[in-house]
């Protein structure tokens, strides 16, 4: 394989990186990655490169990862499936854009004459994959074009499912314990009190001329009420909801009911007319004698 002796940014790279250092409202994305066999006269051409030397192929962009906020890692693949001769692989060159800007030379790398050879796939085929790392300032956003038709490494696939089993974790019971405090528990259900009963209730006869006494409830007392309070509200919002739905479904009958009748109405006339219109039909069919046909059928007759 190829050596790089690291990738190095461009003035255009510079420019862009300086752009979205400290800068939250934009973002570096990276698009894409070339390669290529051509040759520089030295790496100090490489900051006033805007592409490659000679192109023959690019790589995909299959990861994007920040870690510890300021180190960043983009990796390639690339394989030789398409290739119809050996390629040399010298130049390694990374884009990237901004909102506002066009895609640019981000970084250049030439691996001068330690490069190598790319075979054909008949011969032996490969897929590449490279891992770019370089620094960028904690406050930058960095984003990358993935393509989704790119393999996933297996060290990939597993970092993935432990990120994933990590955020299917159940609490446990002191977790939900310390979520329903007491403080919480009494805000949100808190009990009427003796007052409140007694205020609802005062006066208040039963069946047989029976009055509620509520002055000597105890606490357990108070919560049975409460509770029978609950259960009362909650049988008159059911009953309310059945008075709803009985009405709704006996106004919905009475108007299909309603239709029904009037296009029987319609259908009745209709018929009616159809015969009608057939009489006058047939009335309209019969052909009518002359004058002088009835006296010729007379003559007729009497002959």
């Amino acid at each position: 394989m190829s050596y790089f002796n690291g990738l190095k940014l461009t003035k255009k790279g510079e420019q862009l990186q300086a752009q979205v250092n400290g800068n939250l409202s934009k973002t570096l994305t990276f698009t894409r990655a070339k390669l290529g066999s051509g040759e520089i006269s030295s790496e100090d051409e490489i900051r006033f490169l805007t592409n490659l030397k000679e192109e023959w192929g690019e790589a995909s962009i299959s990861n994007c990862t920040i870690k510890d906020e300021t180190k960043v890692a983009i990796e390639l693949q690339f394989s030789n499936q398409n290739l119809s001769e050996d390629k040399i692989f010298r130049e390694l060159a990374l884009f990237a854009k901004t909102e506002d800007e066009n895609e640019v030379l981000f970084a250049y790398a030439n691996a001068g004459e330690k490069y190598d050879y790319i075979p054909l796939l008949k011969d032996s085929p490969h897929t590449f994959i490279i891992t770019i790392h370089f620094t960028i300032s904690s406050s930058a956003k960095v984003n990358a074009l993935i393509d989704f038709n790119s393999y996933v490494r297996l060290e990939t696939f597993e970092e993935a499912m432990k990120r994933k089993v990590n955020k299917t974790d159940v609490a446990t019971i002191q977790q939900i314990r310390n979520m329903f405090s007491d403080e919480f528990i009494e805000e949100t259900y808190s009990l009427a009190e003796n007052l409140d009963i007694r205020n609802l209730f005062a006066g208040t006869s039963l069946s047989g001329g029976a009055r509620f006494d509520l002055s000597t409830l105890k606490a357990r007392e108070e919560k049975i009420v409460n509770m029978r309070l609950l259960s009362l509200f909650n049988d008159l919002i059911q009953q309310r909801m059945n008075s709803d739905l009985d009405a709704l479904s006996n106004d919905t009958e009475s108007k299909i009911n309603n239709l029904i009748r009037l296009l029987n109405e319609l259908s009745s006339r209709e018929a009616t007319d159809i015969r009608n219109l057939n009489n006058n039909i047939e009335q309209l069919s019969y052909s009518v004698a002359t004058v002088s046909q009835i006296r010729e059928l007379l003559k007729k007759g009497r002959s």
